[in-house]
């Protein structure tokens, strides 16, 4: 009798978390850089590199970037982070987190495309792809939390290469000793882009209208006059919401939902939501306003991400999965610009 697979959920959902951890790591580490006037700048070209990110794997696809460059990736990320702190100089950390961007693609696609090959494996995908976007909000949900209680630059430091280390060491466990989930990266084949566009287009939308909201609310809340620490606590309250229901959702599951139809659904009222709580940029609103706007997309965007992956699970080409990753960026690409330019308004 052949040996019985291992359950790797645990450890690719462990691998997921690490890594998110240290790209919102590196994001809150601009708290401790001073700021340049130069800044917005380098944010506006910042927001054009995530989604030419998006097109490197199309055109770059040798299967070697996707195994090396995350191993290239991590280190790279953490020695940008080092500089910008000990040059205290937001433009050298923002020059370099949009090389390290560029590297971020292939480490996104790679960690996304083991998800893929071991959601194959399992009867409800969606349970698992729950988890997943559930351990990436925690992620998120505690990083600025971290960052608080480590004031000091030199504690923030190590922590920041205990998470490091402790992804590379993930990512060297799953490339040597595992066999039970084979990554497939797109190689080329552009006929795949022409049966999978409803679900890359989905995709797309769902990243921008997240990209979009994001870039916006810190400086939404500054002007409807809300305190710093009160827009913080809103966004941190989102993400707890989210966080949950996604917890929730691993739990039950909902396959059946898993269609094109019901994502197309929830991202018009997603792109509702979105549009009422940006047109606050241009009238007056209180705190509970703001404040319920944020849950609102907390509620109604927790779906699409576990459907729209259960979907690329479905898809019969695993190669898919890197095209889902490209037009997620390409997408995010286009919602960080559209909040640069809704912020200059």
């Amino acid at each position: 009798m052949g040996r019985q697979a291992r359950d790797l959920t645990a450890y690719i959902v462990y691998l997921d978390f690490l890594l998110t951890v240290v790209g919102a790591f590196a994001i809150y580490s601009t708290n401790f850089i001073a700021y340049s006037e130069s800044s917005p700048v380098f944010g506006t070209v910042y927001g054009v590199v995530i989604a030419l990110r998006g097109l490197l794997p199309l055109f770059l696809h040798d299967e070697r970037l996707f195994r090396l460059l995350p191993f290239v990736h991590l280190p790279f990320l953490f020695l940008v982070v080092t500089l910008s702190l000990a040059l205290n100089d937001v433009d050298v950390y923002l020059a370099g987190i949009s090389i390290s961007a560029l590297l971020g693609i292939y480490t996104g696609s790679y960690v996304y495309s083991l998800e893929v090959s071991w959601s194959k494996r399992l009867n409800d995908p969606s349970r698992f792809f729950s988890l997943v976007s559930g351990s990436e909000a925690l992620a998120f949900f505690i990083a600025p939390l971290l960052t608080y209680i480590t004031p000091d630059r030199t504690a923030f430091l190590l922590v920041l290469a205990v998470l490091v280390a402790l992804g590379l060491t993930f990512l060297l466990y799953f490339a040597r000793n595992v066999q039970e989930v084979e990554p497939k990266f797109f190689s080329g084949d552009f006929a795949l882009l022409k049966s999978s566009y409803p679900l890359l287009v989905l995709a797309s939308l769902n990243w921008c209208l997240q990209y979009l909201w994001m870039g916006t609310a810190f400086e939404l809340g500054v002007r409807q006059g809300i305190p710093g620490s009160l827009v913080s606590l809103a966004v941190e309250a989102e993400t707890a919401l989210y966080m949950a229901i996604q917890f929730a959702m691993s739990r039950r599951g909902f396959g059946r939902f898993v269609n094109l139809r019901a994502v197309a659904v929830i991202i018009a009222a997603y792109a509702l939501v979105v549009a009422t709580f940006t047109s606050l940029l241009f009238v007056r609103a209180n705190f509970l306003t703001f404040l319920s706007l944020l849950l609102a997309i907390a509620v109604v965007s927790s779906p699409l991400e576990p459907l729209i992956n259960a979907l690329a699970s479905r898809e019969r080409a695993q190669e898919v999965s890197t095209l889902v990753v490209s037009f997620d960026f390409l997408g995010g690409g286009l919602g960080y610009v559209l909040s640069s330019l809704l912020l200059r308004a």
